[in-house]
């Protein structure tokens, strides 16, 4: 579909440049210019008035962003430069110039893209294969040495001394498992090119006997399994001796070591490859003769891990960065510690009013513009050599990365974008360079700014995006680029919040913003069901969507698990939860489907808590959670920990949820639940004020709640709730049964 696009425009420009027949003569003029990203036609258009050139940039071309360092450098340098990083060509047209891609030029990008992404898919799995060889089976000897490992790094955590190389002590482990090697030998089963065609942003299953839905599974070598059976059994039973032979670990610090009592028969591989850059996640389960998973693995192809995981040599490199590198400004560094600190941290720094409303105008002030400009000019200045650099999406977030000693150096900033791994960057004869892997598919999948505009605008002015501003954003986006870019800015420019930001995920957002207005206005009134019958076609592609790539597991309806054993439920419950789900509806919904739709607004308690770090952070309960804890508090003789909390900010806000649940088959159910959050203002009351802020309304669903608790705790002793008590109470209720 991307090429056919490519080609109408390439077509378009024919009658312009196809039968010009003009020599590319370009003035032999020199170019001082600098800017921080901006977009393409922006810079060449101010280029061009100080050289007394007109230049034309043609689609979306004209709207990437780029940063500019230029100091007396040939005009035709600049553009030769650009031609190339772009992948597209300079013809002459109205008296000036024009850059554009023909349809040679598309080609070439595509084939280029899909050789690369094969020979990155390739080289990592032959990577993970040699080092499988050369780790070899498991052994007596090497299990114990495993597992003492895993003792001394279990007793440093639990001292709070461990380092940040023991990360890499960590990746060497795993490397070294039984499930590692299967992995390899299973991904060496693939072919890299067919693997790299699959389309970005989707998720395919492979597996021996495929559904429709599935992808059949190349022939596998069965040893392979008794392998991983005998290896794994011999180091699991060594970790649970030797960690039971151990003095000083808690049990919560103590690997979840099972012994395999099924030897694993088959093999179900998922592939999810990146819409950005050359990656593939990849999830792997081994599974036994009844499709019950055994061990299961993942990890992503043609991803530099080690750059990813070594934080030793990222720390190093902060270091040297505070007496080799460049100086950070303020704003850079109040959003690096936002970041890194955590959205949710009250104690992280606020943001100038100016760069927040900077922040809020990505059409005026590109998503680029801030951090990664400022290293990038920076470290040019320091050197004293041009860029051209051409920023991807996500440039600016990895940028924050390395910024957190407000300093960076040249080799930080790199390895913080060979972990984006989306764009290429370099330093060679004179110029600092950024180019994306991919320019087609950076173009495809970069997020609009005037939509991102019309969100950030919304978030700055009312102190978030409603769910239905967030979804009309996703509309805007090809299917799979996720929602990294909103989420970002919503950290950015939002006061530390509650975990319900309203951000869910991409195929919720989608299907709700299918609905009809009418549909809609249903959902907001007591709630909506439509059969899949009564889906138009969209609408039952975007229901397909959320039940094979939405977030969430299969689950049992309620009505299905009535009169079921407990014993048993929890056993069929958690088969049922790990479920395939294009294993379990393999011809995707069926005729008796329905959708469930809810759209629903309550009083929710707001207030402030500080959690493990010491971070202080705002937290959220519904009325009916708070109102079980205050029952909590008349009972001192059954829950002595709830006599007194210190919560002394309760606010009471609105709490906006929808609720989607398909109903598959009347047994199984997908949901999910998008929230959004109206926190009032002002300074709080104390817990046990919380009765005075409510509304009549309000109050009396409070009242009826603490007296329905009240009498249930009347049937009960103390034992009965003793593991409700602890040094550290929260509002999860110890209720009766719901309404």
């Amino acid at each position: 579909m991307m090429s056919r696009v490519f080609l109408v425009l390439t077509a378009a420009l024919l009658a312009r440049v196809g039968l010009c027949q003009k020599a590319l003569v370009i003035p032999n003029k020199t170019v001082a210019y600098t800017t921080v990203a901006v977009p393409l036609t922006r810079a060449f258009g101010e280029m061009g008035k100080s050289v007394g050139v007109k230049f034309e940039i043609d689609g979306s071309m004209a709207q990437e962003p780029v940063i500019f360092r230029l100091d007396g450098v040939p005009l035709k340098e600049v553009m030769d430069r650009v031609a190339s990083m772009e992948g597209a060509e300079w013809k002459v047209v109205d008296g000036g110039f024009i850059l554009f891609r023909s349809s040679d030029d598309v080609a070439r990008l595509t084939a280029a893209d899909g050789a690369r992404r094969a020979a990155a898919v390739r080289k990592s799995i032959d990577e993970r294969v040699a080092r499988a060889e050369k780790e070899g089976r498991m052994t007596p000897e090497k299990a114990e040495a495993m597992a003492q490992t895993q003792i001394v790094l279990a007793k440093q955590y639990a001292a709070g001394a461990s380092p940040l190389e023991n990360g890499a002590v960590r990746s060497a482990q795993a490397r070294a498992m039984p499930i590692a090697r299967l992995f390899a030998q299973i991904m060496a089963s693939f072919n890299a090119p067919d693997l790299a065609g699959l389309r970005p942003g989707g998720r395919y299953v492979f597996k021996a006997k495929p559904t429709s839905v599935q992808y059949e599974l190349p022939p596998l070598n069965p040893s392979i399994f008794r392998e991983f059976f005998d290896d794994s059994n011999l180091l699991n039973d060594t970790v649970n001796t030797d960690f039971g032979n151990a003095a000083g670990i808690s049990n919560s610090l103590k690997p979840n070591a099972l012994h395999l009592a099924y030897l694993p028969s088959q093999v179900q591989v998922a592939f999810e490859p990146r819409v950005g850059g050359d990656q593939v996640h990849v999830t792997m389960e081994v599974l036994d003769a009844q499709g019950q998973t055994l061990a299961s693995a993942t990890d992503t192809l043609a991803w530099d891990w080690n750059a990813l995981v070594d934080r030793g040599r990222e720390n190093q490199l902060q270091r040297g960065a505070i007496s080799g590198g460049i100086k950070l400004g303020a704003d850079t560094c109040n959003m690096a510690n936002l970041e890194l600190r955590g959205w949710n941290d009250l104690s992280s720094p606020a943001l100038s009013p100016d760069l927040m409303a900077r922040l809020a105008l990505p059409t005026v002030h590109d998503p680029e513009s801030f951090a990664c400009s400022e290293i990038v000019l920076g470290l040019a200045a320091k050197s004293n050599i041009n860029v051209v650099f051409l920023p991807t999406d996500g440039n600016e977030e990895f940028s924050l990365f390395g910024c957190r000693s407000g300093y960076i150096s040249w080799d930080l900033f790199k390895l913080e974008m060979d972990r984006e791994a989306n764009t290429v960057v370099d330093i060679k004869d004179g110029w600092l360079t950024g180019k994306p892997i991919s320019p087609l598919r950076t173009a495809f999948y970069r997020w609009p700014r005037p939509a991102l505009e019309t969100f950030t605008k919304s978030v700055l002015a009312n102190g978030g995006a409603s769910i239905d501003e967030l979804a009309n954003l996703v509309l805007t986006m090809p299917h799979g680029s996720g929602l990294e870019e909103a989420s970002f800015y919503k950290r950015l420019l939002l006061p530390p919040q509650p975990a319900t930001s309203g951000l869910a995920s991409e195929e919720a957002l989608r299907l709700w913003a299918g609905l009809s207005e009418k549909q809609k206005e249903a959902a907001a009134n007591g709630g909506i069901t439509l059969m899949r019958d009564q889906l138009d076609p969209e609408q039952r592609e975007l229901a397909s969507d959320f039940l094979y790539l939405g977030m969430g597991m299969i689950s049992l309806e309620d009505s299905a698990i009535k009169g079921i054993p407990q014993e048993q439920l929890n056993d069929d419950f958690v088969a049922i939860t790990s479920a395939e789900k294009t294993e379990t509806f393999p011809t995707g919904i069926p005729a008796g489907a329905s959708l469930e739709i809810k759209d629903s607004t309550f009083a929710t308690c707001f207030y402030t808590t500080t959690d493990e770090h010491g971070h202080v952070q705002r937290s959220a309960d519904p009325l009916d959670a708070i109102a079980a804890t205050y029952a909590q508090t008349q009972r001192p003789d059954l829950f002595p920990d709830f006599a007194s909390l210190p919560w002394n900010n309760l606010r009471v806000g609105s709490q906006r949820k929808v609720t989607i649940k398909l109903h598959v088959d009347g047994r199984y159910i997908v949901s999910q639940e998008i929230d959004e959050s109206e926190i009032p203002s002002g300074t709080g009351v104390p817990f046990n004020k919380v009765r005075s802020i409510l509304s009549s309304d309000e109050l009396k669903r409070f009242d009826e709640e603490v007296a329905r608790h009240l009498q249930f705790f009347k049937k009960h002793k103390k034992s009965d709730f003793d593991w409700a008590n602890s040094d550290s109470p929260s509002s999860s209720p110890v209720a009766p049964p719901q309404r």
